[in-house]
């Protein structure tokens, strides 16, 4: 009887390890880290004379990109943004989806490309000054403003600096052509052809404008505001003894999340919320896209990190990361059975949880959404799960396994 049990067990690890092989050409890499694939390509790290240098490599391991650059961010819009030492100093570029230098390096700020066009930044006389470029790196409006929000709806927001040094936004086009004139000192991106502005005669009270400038809605009771954030939905907010607070409201005006709140993210079925209480956890609700709220069960010190349907929650330290993680769904139910040391949120069916060790350190493997470990606790550090390979540490040495 003991020997079938012990076959059984040799079988299951068998099975375990023959689902988790080797990527080819990528079992033992000289990097001191490796990161997730995306779009066929991973971010990997040398250190040299103290500083970080990231390069791009394929699946095959060969390198891509040279390792030079200080900052790689990830791909939006087929274009990934990076930063480099150059003659001038640090300077913002950005690499195309088979790792090569499409748009020089040459700006001292420079954000994701949205809607075919970036907001690139540098100095002119003394000040940051801000212009657009496409995606092909053709400068679309001069570095001239001094400030700029990203192209949507037709329009650009763009900030310039009143007699008494108040910055006013207002919007123009592609041309340069001023379309509402610079008179708020706030305003929000347009999106769904509706922007949130203040003249600053109303107190903490927006208005929502169309892309005429004609106000749709007004005196709607907010501090500031957010959109493009949360698809078909805005981010208000209000101060509270100092500290802003979060809220939603939709594109009629409609309140769906009170701006009550000092944590608010989007969960997918809705938006969780949550405040601090006195001994140190957090008071989390959801609410769906109606406005209805659903109660959690008291005690966690955080939820949040939604991902492919589940949230997850951690009660302990937060400093440390000492404590108890577990996956919920959106209605606070348990969604992954099973609590772990350590978790990160789930990425193609597949998380990366931790082993507290005797001497204080962390053993990392791999979860399903069963809650079952795939890959068992031996790796000193891991990557999440994309594009069927997964970047582990072990006695070291960085490599990828293929699952």
């Amino acid at each position: 009887m003991k020997k079938g049990l012990g076959a059984l067990l040799i079988l299951a690890v068998m099975l375990v390890c023959a689902a988790c092989g080797q990527a080819q050409g990528l079992e033992s890499l000289n990097y001191q880290d490796c990161g997730a694939f995306q779009y066929g390509l991973a971010q990997v790290m040398v250190e040299q004379n103290g500083e970080r240098l990231y390069g791009l490599i394929d699946m095959e391991g060969n390198l891509k990109t040279p390792l030079e650059y200080l900052e790689i961010n990830p791909m939006v819009n087929e274009l990934m943004r990076v930063l480099k030492k150059t003659q001038d100093g640090e300077r913002y570029g950005y690499l195309d989806a088979g790792g090569e230098l499409v748009i020089d390096c040459v700006y001292e700020e420079a954000y994701d490309i949205v809607n075919g066009y970036a907001v690139v930044g540098n100095q002119v006389d003394g000040q940051m000054r801000y212009g657009l470029i496409d995606n092909r790196g053709n400068l679309v409006l001069p570095i001239q403003y001094d400030d700029l929000g990203d192209y949507c709806d037709g329009l650009i927001r763009f900030g310039v600096y009143d007699g008494e040094g108040v910055m006013k936004y207002g919007y123009m086009d592609l041309s340069g052509t001023v379309r509402i004139q610079a008179v708020y000192p706030i305003a929000t991106d347009f999106d769904n052809g509706r922007a949130l502005v203040s003249d600053g005669d109303s107190g903490q009270a927006l208005q929502m404008i169309d892309t005429q400038g004609q106000t749709v809605i007004s005196g709607l009771p907010y501090a500031d505001a957010a959109t493009g954030i949360y698809e078909n939905y805005i981010l208000v907010a209000n101060y509270y003894e100092e500290e802003l607070n979060f809220g939603i409201i939709d594109y009629s005006g409609r309140e769906i999340v009170p701006a009550i709140y000092t944590h608010l993210e989007f969960a997918g079925e809705g938006f969780v919320v949550a405040n601090e209480m006195e001994d140190g956890t957090m008071s989390t609700l959801v609410f769906d896209f109606d406005g209805q709220e659903r109660y959690f069960p008291g005690g966690y010190t955080h939820v949040g990190d939604y991902s492919e349907g589940k949230l997850l929650a951690f009660v302990g330290d937060e400093e440390t990361g000492e404590g108890v993680y577990s996956y919920l769904d959106s209605w606070g139910d348990l969604a992954v059975p099973g609590a772990f040391d350590w978790a990160q949120p789930f990425s193609d069916g597949l998380a990366v949880v931790g082993q507290r060790q005797a001497d204080g350190s962390y053993l990392y493997g791999y979860i399903d959404e069963a809650g079952s470990l795939v890959i068992p606790y031996r790796y000193q550090q891991a990557r999440a799960y994309s594009e069927g390979t997964m970047a582990v540490m072990e006695n070291g040495r960085w490599r990828y396994l293929s699952y």
